[in-house]
């Protein structure tokens, strides 16, 4: 007699059972469509049986169904430019979903470490608080339908979830590891297409966004060409190979075994060469800032003495020296440290004075989804317009004014503090240590890359700066499961 043990629902059928009754439905519906050749019921016949077996491994195992989240995230941008629809986004809504069903339905096994409690931080404090001062500006009379729409679906509902829900899966040593290899894994694909775009061309997809789309216009100037591999632009695409520069080069500093020394100085090798053929300058701030943060946390004098002597190289290369002018990304990256030559800069600060004197009469901002209106000088004519939000905050501050923009910097202050507490204060373990400490100068740089650059609120960097809050916040049981001198990773 064949015994079946009882499944995640609790049931005797075996889960093999229903796949294979699964694959038998398909098969019938594929043999009657045939017959009148219905070609795309057809397709989506022959893949339906892998997409449900997908499914339900994504139903028992939660950190399988994250680890999906994490890569639609990544390869988003890619994915939107070569099908060019509308609503892709609903997948990664449908993955929240399915996650949260997963971590439900896995409370009822007897081995669980998925605890949901875990989510219940001052991360989803803050935001909880944001939601609803968000709520509150849906009453000022220039927030757009549209603005209600995707606040109340991605802020409301799909990040208030994500916060919770990654907390609960990023909760044991083996998943912060497993994560890290994953992300490497990525950047590894990234920079391979990075490599592509430099050494053979754009394909018909990205020469499309560039001159159907008018990419070309920011991606090709006169310094050089600005390279964005799988990302949707460079200006989102520097950042994020910036943290994966601060991240892994200082996991590589004291990583206990040489295999992860190597493999995560290869990763912050890529990210560094990746960050300065984005072009974009505002970048430079992560690794900068993050080398400061990590003097303060890594509670090691040698370390301390050593990471603020790179840093004070790297300011002193780029700000006071004319060393590798002649390469153009290291000349690009250069007009960070002298901004007043910089015209583009010079436009925002122009722009930014306009935007001061409409807040003044508008202290609550345009609205959630609004705009400050203006008219542009085209040749010899007026055509209206709006003026650009140029970075994260400065859209933050033109949707919900000084008062929102003055509250959104409070609770990210907030946040990082409470993970810096974390990190020097509650964590015994040294190896974890750094690897937290590494997340922590991530983050800061990219909270402050959010004054020039708008990669904060876009995919995949609003993920992984989720999965890092997380990761620290988790710092106090993930520390219990290991001992003082133990080698984390």
């Amino acid at each position: 007699m064949i015994k079946y043990k009882p499944d995640i629902l609790g049931n005797s059928i075996p889960s093999l059972c229903i796949i294979h009754g699964i694959l038998i439905l398909c098969l019938i519906g594929l043999s009657s469509f045939m017959a009148s050749l219905q070609w795309m019921v057809i397709i989506g016949l022959l893949f339906s049986p892998l997409l449900f077996v997908f499914f339900f491994n994504c139903i028992n195992n939660p950190r399988f169904c994250l680890a999906t989240y994490a890569t639609y995230s990544f390869f988003f941008s890619y994915v939107m430019r070569y099908l060019r629809k509308d609503g892709l986004s609903i997948g990664l809504d449908i993955l929240v979903l399915t996650l949260f069903l997963a971590c439900l339905l896995s409370l009822r096994k007897k081995n669980i470490d998925i605890n949901l409690k875990n989510g219940l931080t001052i991360y989803l404090l803050t935001h909880l608080v944001w939601v609803g001062f968000v709520l509150i500006e849906f009453l000022n009379f220039g927030t757009t339908s549209e603005g209600m729409s995707r606040s109340l679906r991605s802020l409301c509902f799909t990040t208030t979830f994500l916060l919770i829900l990654v907390s609960a899966c990023l909760n044991t040593t083996k998943s912060i590891k497993t994560g890290l290899k994953l992300i490497g894994v990525f950047i590894i694909i990234a920079f391979c297409k990075l490599l592509y775009q430099k050494y053979i061309g754009f394909d018909d997809g990205e020469l499309f966004w560039l001159y159907g789309l008018d990419g070309a216009r920011t991606h090709i100037i006169y310094s050089g060409i600005r390279y964005f591999s799988l990302f949707s632009d460079a200006g989102n695409f520097g950042p994020y190979m910036a943290i994966i520069t601060t991240v892994y080069g200082i996991i590589a500093l004291k990583a206990p075994k040489k295999t992860w020394r190597l493999f995560c100085g290869v990763i912050s090798l890529m990210g560094l060469i990746g960050m300065f053929m984005s072009g974009t300058r505002s970048a430079m701030i992560i690794p900068l800032s993050g080398l400061l943060l990590y003097c303060v946390l890594c509670k090691n004098i040698k370390m301390t003495i050593l990471t603020a002597a790179v840093g004070i190289c790297i300011y002193v290369f780029f700000s006071l020296t004319n060393i590798g002018e002649g390469n153009e990304y290291i000349r690009r990256m250069r007009t960070s440290f002298r901004p007043s030559e910089d015209a583009s800069m010079n436009v925002r600060v122009e722009n930014r004075k306009e935007i001061a004197t409409y807040i003044k009469a508008h202290p609550f901002g345009a609205g959630i989804g609004g705009s400050i209106p203006k008219l542009w000088l085209v040749g010899d004519r007026y055509i209206e317009g709006t003026l650009p939000p140029d970075s994260y905050y400065v859209s933050v501050w033109i949707q919900t004014g000084t008062y929102g923009l003055i509250l959104k910097i409070a609770l990210i202050c907030i946040v990082l503090l409470r993970c810096c507490w974390i990190i020097f204060f509650n964590i015994k373990n040294k190896a974890l240590r750094n690897v937290l400490a590494a997340f922590a100068c991530g983050l800061l740089g990219i909270y402050l890359n959010g004054y020039a650059g708008e990669a904060i609120g876009m995919p995949p960097t609003d993920f992984l700066i989720t999965a890092m809050t997380c990761a620290i916040l988790n710092g106090k049981n993930l520390d219990k499961q290991l001992q003082p001198q133990e080698a984390f990773i």
